[in-house]
């Protein structure tokens, strides 16, 4: 199976952040395609799904990164069963009861996005980006799987289940999300997680 990983970053974003999340990827083996553009968020996740030969796609944000070297065959063993797969997603601004699969990390194969009508992914009133994605998914009966957050390294944004997500959070032993990189404060902590990743033995 053609499973390929990509990332966006918008053309303003230190370079710094890409260099640092490519060489997490390159120190378990595997290769980020990193696009940089001043498309938006959502116009870019249209481009990765329409990426032709490609039998599933793996969608990170610029400032996520596995940190388990068996990310593969999780995703390869989650796809037997489910048809979209990814952390757990809340937009606390828009509903503080309503989960989605978040796009800091999602994977699926691209047809799921055809037979669900191509739906839109963009945020509007009632979606953040490409939450309308999961919407779709479960209106087509498609089956969903979250991966659920293990901790962070502070609570600011509420789930559901009463547990709660911010900067840094790790899901499952399995990705890290620092969240809101496009400001500096986010930087130092991403770099230093990535750092700390570089350095371990695997």
């Amino acid at each position: 199976m053609n499973i390929q990983f990509y990332s966006y970053a918008h053309t303003t974003l230190s370079h710094e952040i890409l260099k640092y999340q490519s060489l997490v990827f390159n120190k378990f083996g595997y290769k980020i395609n990193q696009v940089v553009n001043d498309k938006t968020h959502s116009d870019n996740l249209e481009i990765f799904i329409k990426t032709k030969n490609v039998d599933c796609i793996v969608i990170f944000d610029i400032d996520c990164i596995p940190i388990t070297k068996y990310l593969l065959s999780y995703i390869q063993e989650d796809l037997i069963n489910n048809d979209l797969v990814g952390v757990v997603g809340c937009a606390n601004h828009l509903n503080k009861n309503d989960i989605y699969v978040h796009p800091s990390f999602m994977f699926f194969k691209p047809q799921l996005y055809f037979d669900c009508g191509c739906p839109f992914l963009n945020e509007d009133h009632n979606n953040d980006v490409a939450q309308n994605f999961t919407r779709s998914c479960i209106k087509n009966n498609k089956k969903i799987k979250y991966w659920l957050n293990t901790h962070s390294n502070d609570y600011i944004w509420n789930l559901p289940n009463n547990t709660k997500f911010g900067h840094g959070t790790v899901y499952e032993q399995k990705v890290y999300h620092q969240f809101e990189i496009r400001k500096q404060e986010q930087h130092d902590n991403f770099i230093k997680k990535c750092q700390y990743i570089l350095n371990y033995e695997l």
